[in-house]
């Protein structure tokens, strides 16, 4: 596998290196994280060519993107790939933005409230998942204590 040029990572449209939508968006700094961008992909806000897109897709220059976060919308076009994290400046030569933001204007007050309330259930959501994956000690302990030990 080839790696990309270090001077100017968009380089090469021939280029062969393949990069995974997820490791994408956080290289090019979409998304700050690459468990960031793979909660979208999952969530299904990253769209490709109308269709909800997979982490695990090969991303090439000249790709569409479409990114929803909260009430922008990023329409992206890829320019170049990196495999590997490189300076802001790069970055940005790796995509072409065209942002479209909803517009809040047109919704009625019960409309706004319902979004608000949409998205404070979104915020807990995401807190809630902190507690999973490994057990704490004291999850430990009461896993311990229903199995009889």
């Amino acid at each position: 596998m080839a790696k990309a040029n270090k001077s100017n990572p968009a380089a090469g449209a021939n280029d062969p290196l393949t990069v995974r939508l997820d490791k994408w968006l956080q290289v090019a700094r979409v998304f700050k994280t690459r468990s960031q961008a793979t909660e979208a992909l999952d969530a299904g806000h990253v769209k490709m060519e109308g269709r909800r897109a997979k982490a695990s897709h090969v991303v090439k220059p000249g790709d569409e993107i479409e990114v929803t976060k909260g009430a922008r919308r990023l329409f992206i076009t890829v320019r170049g790939v990196a495999a590997k994290p490189i300076p802001a400046q790069e970055a940005r030569e790796l995509l072409e933005v065209r942002e479209e933001v909803d517009q809040l204007d047109n919704l009625s007050p019960d409309q706004i409230e319902t979004l608000r309330a949409m998205r404070a259930m979104d915020r807990a959501m995401q807190a809630s998942r902190k507690g999973l994956g490994r057990p704490t000690k004291r999850d430990r302990r009461d896993i311990e204590k229903n199995r009889g030990r």
